[in-house]
Parts: structure tokens; C-alpha cells; sequence
């Protein structure tokens, strides 16, 4: 099997390889070092790539190569967390997650660029470089977990983790055109893992299936007896089968063109059995939600990074450094104000689904951008919604025919994780949506 044919499939698929004896750990490794060389100084996805090679043993991951954003602890490997000074910092043992991978017999193969302190969503970092979107050099792959995104549509590896704090699992499997799954809040231990906002982050996968996401969450999910808020129980909801569309999409900041192709999805939805009932959001703010959990952002990281910000603030990058300055504007009266708001508009985000089996909407409001353009500031916009509330969602790449990808995202009820990638998966069948090169991949071969 030619090396594009073989990292194009899923995880699961390559699974099926070893498992039948067509394919080796030792012919998959050595096929997968020269695609690396070949294809990684195009995208500039790994921070650090491991030495060890793919292992096959009886695990349910067993054959699956997992790589890791740069902000989770993987034992032998660095964690930079994006920023040139802890290049060399060594963590003593593996994240919670990380160890559940291995026990379920995963091969923890890299460490992933992101945007750094994952403090951005573009992955534009001046201490790693920036990583690219294979759709398109010179475009943003999304951040703040952008080399886990890349990476995967790259056929770097076949699943990466992020984490996602208003969004940066999701949006860059959004500009990537591959899969992003954030858990519920607690079901998945940050055990392990720098702190962005520690009442928002989740740790979530990224793969070029939503069965992979079914597979690899399945193994992350557990009981982790060390980290307080950890919950790994699954809910039970009442079925429905209505969801949610927020109404007035270009009120919303949608571009045209991603508000023509999200609706062009909605008849596979009700293809799918669903009843799909508008929502008005134009009288919720987003900009006063946005502002709050930057805010929240700003102080968490100052605490994570406390000796290095009081004694060497010259460390962190020139924007970075801008952010985190921010807060010494703000008083302890302000933080109280933006977790309040933030609990207010967590309630109002779960009344709101109280009779209905998710939300539905596009996962970002653009598809990705050039570095040289402006940011636009919404990107977070619809994807806070699910850690403002702590809910689980889930981005698939939306059907379409269009140059650069976009994703269509599903937000569930807390818990009910399992049943909403099933939704995907479905959706990824009934739409017809195949995994193909992006094309900077397609153009180096």
C-alpha cells in the first residue's frame, strides 16, 4: 500500500490492516518516518516527535498513533506548552489521559504546535513558527490546538489531542475539515495539562472519522480519583428528536457562504429524523461572554505561570505578553463579574435545551484565513457555548464542494457524550462526507 493511500484512512481502518496481517508495525512505522520528512516541513504541526515506534499488543488502541498538543504532559517528551522557555522542561510523569491512552495500547508518537500558553485560535506562534492549514500554506489551521488539527488532516498522525477552552478543538477541526470532540466538563481529567481556564478547558481528540472519535473517547473517559472536579458518569436525557438552529446566522457574524452551506446540511438532518426548530439569539452578547472568559484566561495562566510572569515576563511573546498584562487592569470585583456572568448565560445556555436533543449550528463563522489578514474576534463565538455550560459537541466537516472546509457542529446535554458522536458518525454517513488530501498534501506528492 502506497503511504498516501495508508494515512488517508481512519484509525479504525489502519486497525483493521494489523489485525488482518496486511500491514506491519515495522512497514508502518518506516513508511510513516518519510512521510513525516516529506510532509511535516510543509505544515510545521510537531513541536518534538518521539523515537518510538508503533506497537501492536491487545489493547483497543492497539496500532493507533496518537499525538499530543504541547500543553499535555507525555513522559520522555517536553512540554512547551507553545513558548520557547520551557523547551526543555521534562514532566516527570504522563497527564491522567495520556496514561489511559497507553493502557488501552496507544502509541503516543509526538507533541503538537499550538498557539502558545493557548492564549489564541489562529496558531500563529513566533517561538515554534507557525503552523499552517494543509488546505491552503500560508492560511491559519485554527488554534488554539492548530498542529493537532493539522497534523491529523495531514496524515501525521491518525488522532491528536487538544484542549478547548471556548473552542480550540473545534475550530481548528473546523479550518482543517477533520473531526473535534469536547467532552463534557469532567468526564475527561486535565490532570497533567497546562491551565488555560480551568472552569472551561477540556481535553479533547481530533481524527479524520467521527468512529475514531467513538474509540479513542472511550479509552480518555474515566474515573480519575486525584483530580477533584473529574465526573465520568454518563446522563440520561429524555429522547428528543428536536433540535435547536439559531436563526439569523449573518446576525450571528456567519459569513454568506458558510450560512449558504450550513443550511444546504439541514434537509440531511431531517433526513436523520429530526425536527429543527429556530432559536433567536439576537438579544444574547457574545462580546460581553467573549470578554469574560479571556478574562478568566488571563488569570489562570498567571497563576500556571506565576514565578516565570513576576520574574522574567520578558519570557512570553511580545502579544502574549500584551494579554496577560491586561489583567493587572482589572480588580478582583471584575473576575467575581465575569464568573457570575458566565453562570448566568451557563443556565439560560441549559434552559434553553430543556425538550431538545442538542444544538445545531455552524462550528465557526469563517473558514480559515491568512495570517497577514485581521482576526476576526467572534471566532469563538458559537463554540463557547458548550464550556461556558460545560456540555459535550461535537464538529464534523460539513458536505460541500467548497475550496476550504468548514465545520457543522452539535452540542449535547452534559453526559450524553457517547449518543452525540453517534449523531455524528451518522451524519458523516448520510452525508456521504469522505476524508480526501487537502491540497498542499495532494501538490507535494
Amino acid at each position: 500500500m502506497k503511504a498516501e493511500e495508508l494515512f488517508a484512512l481512519d484509525a479504525t481502518a489502519q486497525q483493521a490492516l494489523f489485525r488482518s496481517g496486511e500491514l506491519s508495525a515495522s512497514d508502518y512505522s518506516g513508511l510513516h518516518r518519510r512521510w513525516v520528512e516529506q510532509i511535516e516541513p510543509l505544515v510545521n504541526a510537531l513541536n518534538y516527535q518521539s523515537s518510538n515506534q508503533l506497537t501492536l499488543n491487545d489493547g483497543a488502541l492497539s496500532g493507533v498513533q496518537i499525538a499530543a498538543k504541547d500543553n499535555i504532559d507525555c513522559l520522555g517528551m517536553p512540554t512547551s506548552a507553545g513558548m520557547a522557555w520551557l523547551k526543555e522542561h521534562m514532566p516527570n510523569k504522563d497527564a491522567f489521559v495520556i496514561g489511559q491512552l497507553k493502557k488501552a495500547g496507544a502509541s503516543i508518537s509526538a507533541k503538537l504546535n499550538m498557539h502558545a500558553a493557548a492564549l489564541g485560535a489562529t496558531n500563529h506562534n513566533p517561538d515554534f513558527g507557525d503552523c499552517h492549514n494543509p488546505h491552503r500554506l500560508g492560511f491559519t489551521p485554527g488554534g488554539s490546538s492548530g498542529g493537532s488539527a493539522a497534523a491529523v488532516a495531514s496524515g501525521l498522525c491518525a488522532v491528536a489531542l487538544g484542549t478547548d477552552t471556548m473552542g480550540s478543538v473545534r475550530i481548528p477541526a473546523s479550518y482543517c475539515g477533520v473531526f473535534a470532540h469536547k467532552p463534557s466538563f469532567g468526564r475527561v481529567s486535565n490532570r497533567g495539562s497546562r491551565a488555560c481556564a480551568n472552569r472551561l478547558d477540556t481535553i479533547g481528540p481530533i481524527a479524520r472519522s467521527a468512529r475514531d472519535l467513538k474509540l479513542v473517547f472511550a479509552a480518555m473517559q474515566a474515573r480519575d480519583e486525584k483530580w477533584p472536579l473529574s465526573n465520568n458518569s454518563a446522563a440520561i436525557i429524555p429522547a428528543s428528536n428536536r433540535l435547536l438552529v439559531p436563526a439569523d446566522l449573518a446576525g450571528l457574524g456567519v459569513d454568506a457562504d458558510v450560512a449558504a452551506q450550513f443550511e444546504a446540511q439541514l434537509p440531511l438532518w431531517q433526513q436523520m429524523g429530526f425536527e429543527l426548530v429556530s432559536w433567536d439569539l439576537s438579544d444574547w452578547d457574545f462580546s460581553q461572554a467573549r470578554r469574560a472568559g479571556l478574562l478568566l484566561c488571563e488569570r489562570d495562566i498567571r497563576a500556571e505561570y506565576k514565578q516565570a510572569w513576576d520574574n522574567n515576563p520578558d519570557w512570553f511573546n511580545p502579544e502574549l505578553r500584551g494579554l496577560l498584562a491586561y489583567l493587572d487592569r482589572k480588580t478582583d470585583a471584575d473576575l467575581q463579574q465575569a464568573e457570575t456572568h458566565l453562570d448566568k448565560l451557563a443556565t439560560l445556555i441549559r434552559l434553553a435545551m430543556d425538550g431538545f436533543a442538542g444544538i445545531l449550528m455552524p462550528t465557526t463563522g469563517q473558514r480559515a484565513f491568512s495570517f497577514e489578514s485581521a482576526v476576526p474576534a467572534h471566532q469563538a463565538d458559537l463554540t463557547c457555548l458548550a464550556n461556558i455550560a460545560g456540555l459535550p459537541a461535537v464538529s464534523m466537516p460539513m458536505a460541500g464542494d467548497a475550496e476550504l472546509p468548514v465545520g457543522v457542529q452539535l452540542v449535547g446535554h452534559w453526559g450524553q457524550d457517547e449518543s452525540l458522536i453517534e449523531l455524528a458518525e451518522q451524519y458523516q454517513q448520510t452525508s456521504g462526507w469522505r476524508f480526501r488530501w487537502p491540497d498542499a498534501i495532494l501538490q507535494s506528492l
